[in-house]
């Protein structure tokens, strides 16, 4: 049975030490309200996407030179949220990630891929997704930005040629910042003429590609006492 639109793949964490948690819920809040009942730190939602048990059980597999006990694992210094959110894309998710509450977000060390966003190079794979011709133009590109991000968006006043100009060198920006190298090439319209764009599958290539490089090392627990 199909139950990833009924269910939450989601990471759990505490502020206090790195190990986290990837579950699956159809209820994310109480399954996190039963997490704290019995752990000795304060737990917090890290991050979640509809998802069901074979994404999740997916993830454990992927990240099990990673793991603890369990469902519990520890990537050392690297952000568990980006690592974990660009492995499900890779995996095929659909799903948007769901921000969570400020005060839920882990104190951890920040990269380009950060745990209270999702990523760009995320958004431009869903938006090729949805298009269905595999491939993306960048009006649809900057459209589907807008709609996620505000400051894709069109600013009061602004001119077509402006705004084309400044979000086109604010996406170029972004995705240089995560680490993804995807050029800009000819891709056919909804109307069937040809535009610049993105191809699904270099977007994918790409994030691929920038994960490969970014694979964290293998972390030891518990860690060395530093002094």
């Amino acid at each position: 049975m199909d139950d990833t639109k009924s269910r939450w793949v989601y990471l759990v964490g505490s502020t206090l030490t790195r190990p986290v948690k990837i579950g699956v819920a159809t209820n994310v809040k109480a399954r996190l309200d039963e997490l704290r009942v019995g752990s000795p730190l304060p737990l917090h939602l890290i991050w979640k996407a509809r998802g069901g048990r074979a994404l999740e059980r997916t993830l454990h597999e992927y990240f099990s030179p990673y793991r603890i006990h369990g469902e519990w694992f520890d990537f050392g210094d690297e952000n568990p949220a980006a690592l974990v959110a660009t492995a499900a894309v890779l995996m095929g998710s659909p799903s948007h990630p769901q921000r969570v509450a400020a005060e839920s977000r882990l104190r951890i060390v920040q990269t380009s891929l950060t745990a209270d966003a999702s990523n760009v190079i995320g958004h431009l794979i869903n938006a090729a997704s949805e298009t269905g011709r595999s491939s993306v133009t960048n009006a649809e590109a900057f459209a589907y930005l807008a709609s996620v991000d505000p400051e894709f968006a069109r600013s009061d006043g602004e001119g077509d040629e402006q705004y084309r100009s400044r979000v086109g060198k604010r996406l170029a920006a972004a995705l240089r910042a995560e680490g993804i190298a995807v050029r800009l090439t000819k891709v056919t319209t909804a109307d069937g003429t040809r535009s610049n764009g993105y191809r699904l599958e270099a977007l994918r290539a790409a994030l691929s590609a920038r994960f490969e490089r970014r694979q964290p090392v293998r972390a030891t627990w518990p860690p060395a006492n530093p002094y």
